[in-house]
């Protein structure tokens, strides 16, 4: 995982924590886990067993309208990746679907868009000074108040 430094103030990353996959044919991209944005669009047909689909994530600035998901599955889920122990990432309404689907009533999140890097770039922005790495944690990807997670994870003292 990434953590915005104060050095990416007033950039679409500012105060951001980004979960960093390498996607097949090794791509470098991840989702903003720390921004809620809003109810899961009426053209996006999600399973919803217990209602906890009540809004999605902005995940990043590419393909604003493009749904990612992550979610605790007790088993692989064809089509997607995993991320750590029980975690698993999908992309696409099919692969979200699926992957919904898969949880049960485990944690899931549901973005739009994603933030993605050429190759090379995300080393160098870390080398800058950009981001702190972190390891993957369950509760850093569920945490219950995201508005506050910046602050926690990079140590600020408020909010940039």
């Amino acid at each position: 995982m990434l953590v915005a430094s104060a050095n990416l103030r007033g950039s679409i990353f500012a105060a951001s924590v980004v979960l960093v996959l390498r996607a097949p044919g090794e791509d470098t991209i991840g989702v903003i886990v720390n921004r809620p944005g809003g109810a899961v669009p009426p053209g996006l047909v999600l399973p919803e067993p217990d209602g906890r689909l009540a809004g999605t994530y902005r995940g990043g600035p590419l393909s604003p309208g493009a749904p990612f998901a992550i979610a605790e599955v007790d088993q692989a889920v064809t089509g997607t990746l995993e991320v750590t122990g029980t975690i698993r990432f999908a992309a696409g309404p099919a692969g979200v679907r699926a992957l919904l689907a898969g949880a049960g009533a485990g944690r899931s999140k549901v973005f739009l868009g994603y933030a993605g890097w050429a190759p090379g770039q995300l080393a160098r922005e870390i080398a800058a000074g950009f981001w702190s790495v972190h390891a993957v944690m369950p509760q850093h990807l569920f945490d219950p108040e995201p508005a506050d997670q910046w602050m926690r994870l990079s140590g600020a003292t408020q909010a940039i």
